[in-house]
């Protein structure tokens, strides 16, 4: 008869939380693993990648029937004297063998989130033409590829690592990343080290930074910025980034070169800088805006006691 595998379960922990599954003995048994980032507590964020104990036990049997020959010494008295001899006898039955057997592992998961910053232009206005754009991507997964879209159009992309493919001893497949990167106009380079983003994510955790650097040739007119982060198990992450690309105007300086040309309310006359509706100052702690009066007293008061000639 055929082995069976019986009592078998899975038992893995992640962030501190144990899940068992029962298993059929005679299989296949895909299991989805409950591994949502939300689960993780504060010592699972500390580290890039979250730890995944699992386990996998259960008891072999096998049973089989069997058909035997025994011969047994029989003695009998004949005559007075004793007389043995063989006697021959067919023998049934079953038997069943059961085993314990169980396997474990420790696995190093990459569970998001991706966090983005545009570093330039750091505002959603920007100038028309060719400009050198850089976002600061921090991650808690590696990527596999990421791209920039400007509406349908690709602006740029990079896949930094290529996957070779191969089989194991049990016929498992086995991946391995090499780092080969493809670069299509977007320069993307990682950090040796990893660092806390607590002011974009809320979060005590750490997340390895890179720089994703790109030309971006824009004509005027309102554009949709798609930055796609796609990791190595095909999970994506997009973020979505509005602009107003403008024309720049011709400089009037009325017949005087040293003309300051005067803003508007709602829009800077230099591209990259914010209007002044756009700043809250009321939102300010008063202690900075404490300091930044006794500065200004100081500088007035200096001003005001310099000696003429000095």
């Amino acid at each position: 008869m055929q082995p069976q595998l019986r009592n078998a379960k899975l038992r893995y922990d992640f962030a501190g939380r144990a899940t068992a599954v029962e298993l059929d003995g005679a299989g296949p048994n895909p299991v989805g693993l409950e591994l949502n980032r939300g689960l993780l507590n504060w010592s699972g964020h500390q580290e890039l990648r979250a730890r995944l104990q699992a386990e996998i036990g259960g008891e072999i049997r096998l049973s089989y029937s069997y058909r035997k020959r025994e011969y047994r010494k029989h003695c009998s008295i004949v005559g007075g004297f004793e007389a043995c001899g063989c006697e021959e006898e067919t023998v049934f039955g079953t038997r069943q063998y059961a085993k314990a057997v169980g396997s474990g592992r420790d696995f190093s998961v990459e569970i998001g989130p991706v966090e983005a910053l545009w570093i330039n232009p750091p505002l959603q206005k920007r100038l028309a033409g060719a400009q050198v754009c850089e976002i600061a991507l921090f991650a808690r997964r590696m990527p596999s590829n990421v791209s920039i879209a400007s509406g349908t159009r690709e602006i740029a992309s990079n896949q930094p690592y290529k996957f070779i493919v191969s089989e194991g001893g049990c016929k498992e497949s086995l991946v391995d990343a090499v780092y080969a990167p493809q670069e299509k106009g977007l320069k993307l380079t990682a950090s040796n080290a990893s660092l806390e983003v607590r002011q974009l994510s809320m979060l005590n955790a750490s997340y390895l930074p890179f720089s994703a650097v790109f030309l971006w040739n824009e004509s005027a007119g309102a554009r949709e910025v798609d930055v796609s982060f796609e990791d190595w198990f095909s999970g994506r992450q997009d973020f979505l980034r509005n602009f107003s690309v403008r024309r720049p105007s011709a400089f009037e300086a009325g017949g005087s070169a040293l003309e300051i040309r005067r803003g508007s309310e709602s829009e800077s006359p230099a591209a990259g800088f914010p209007s002044a509706k756009e700043f809250d100052f009321q939102g300010l702690p008063q202690a900075a805006a404490l300091a930044a009066l006794v500065v200004a007293l100081a500088s007035m008061r200096n001003f005001i006691s310099m000696p003429e000639g000095g």
